[in-house]
């Protein structure tokens, strides 16, 4: 059932940017005669902040994740614990990367909130803005490679050494030598999409910009096509083309392979196994299979379309924008379903309860005044 909530949420979600940015790429017209001039200016500013807002909530549920598994007790499965916590720790790394990104882009433009001299400066000299692009991307495919990760852990440790989930000596040495191969994939991979960036995307800019004013509120929200403008040049696009191109299905085919060897494996061993050892095998594949999918569905899908739009020479506006704000969204998005899947959160939250200790309260406060009521009513009898 929480499985299904958390599905549910994370569809709201989506639905709501959606039509956020469907509002703001239309006249608008329709909105202020449904909903008013004030809507449509919360849209707006909703739209302009959106990446400072959804990042600063993904540092509070990401630690809120963070801190749920640095409490467990030792003798939980460390190998899940690792998982999770390199999961969220990839999350808040690609929020931080995201506002700054979202920011230098603003400095650069001019339409950032007070250039002074000197930063503004700092911001537009090129190799700064090369260097903001790259920590960018290398968060961003750090944020990919941790899922698929995590899966491979549960299939060393399950299918190919079939050891015990509690043996902790051996699993730490397969961690410690699964993190040097990532590391190497992913240098390899970084060195690939960097040198095929340099080959020319065919396409042209399909936008057509009206005269810009930021003087005024009602015009903040074309920032976005400034954003666009800046995506159709520089060297982010390229590598974001190539990396979805070979990152999405090498990634997915990783996550679906372990996911039906390890599925066989514990329905092959289910009568060895403890009910906890069943109980934690459930909840983690849920949380394991939230974090995996939630940056392909969110940023992927769209990124992907766009860029193949893009290279038939349509307009790519609506989809790169969207694709934008999703990925602000997406570590937001799978830090909430995290916790909602974790067993310690509702604990938590569950054990909290207010009625109870105001029933308690009112008790003892009934018993106290009963206690002091009674001698005064045998005093009174005596002296009668």
């Amino acid at each position: 059932m929480r499985y299904l909530i958390s599905l549910l949420i994370i569809g709201i979600f989506v639905l709501f940017l959606i039509i956020l940015f469907t509002a703001t790429n239309l006249n608008l017209k329709s909105f202020k005669r449904m909903f008013g001039p004030e809507f449509v200016t919360l849209i707006r500013i909703c739209h302009f902040y959106s990446d400072y807002v959804l990042g600063s909530f993904s540092y509070l549920v990401n630690g809120t994740v963070l801190y749920f598994m640095l409490k467990k007790s030792k003798k939980d499965v460390e190998v899940y614990k690792l998982s999770i916590i390199m999961g969220s720790l990839s999350n808040v790394i690609t929020s931080l990367a995201g506002q700054l990104f979202h920011l230098e882009l603003e400095l650069i433009n001019g339409s950032g909130f007070i250039i002074i001299n000197g930063i503004g400066y700092f911001f537009q000299n090129p190799y700064v803005h090369d260097c903001l692009m790259l920590i960018w991307a290398i968060t961003f495919y750090f944020n990919v490679f941790i899922s698929p990760t995590a899966y491979i852990y549960r299939y060393l440790l399950l299918c190919r050494y079939a050891i015990s989930l509690y043996q902790s000596n051996t699993y730490l040495f397969l961690i410690s030598r699964n993190i040097r191969i990532s590391k190497f994939k992913l240098g390899l991979l970084m060195l690939s999409t960097y040198f095929f960036s340099f080959i020319p995307i065919k396409g042209k800019n399909a936008l057509n910009l009206p005269n810009l004013n930021y003087d005024s509120w009602s015009d903040i929200f074309i920032l976005s096509k400034i954003v666009l403008t800046c995506s159709t040049k520089d060297l982010w696009l390229k590598i974001c083309a190539v990396s979805m191109i070979t990152i999405i299905p090498l990634n997915n085919s990783i996550i679906i392979f372990c996911s039906i060897r390890i599925y066989k494996k514990l329905k092959e061993d289910t009568e060895h196994m403890s009910n906890k050892t069943k109980q934690l095998q459930k909840q983690m594949t849920r949380i394991l299979f939230i974090q995996a999918f939630s940056p392909f569905i969110l940023a992927g899908v769209p990124l992907t379309c766009s860029v193949i739009a893009f290279n038939l020479d349509l307009s790519i506006y609506g989809l790169a924008e969207l694709s934008l704000a999703l990925m602000a969204a997406a570590p937001l998005l799978s830090g909430c379903s995290t916790l909602f899947l974790s067993k310690d959160f509702w604990t938590r939250i569950k054990a909290v309860k207010v009625r109870s200790s105001i029933r308690a309260k009112n008790v003892t406060a009934n018993t106290s005044s009963s206690k002091t009521a009674q001698p005064s009513n045998f005093t009174f009898n005596i002296h009668m």
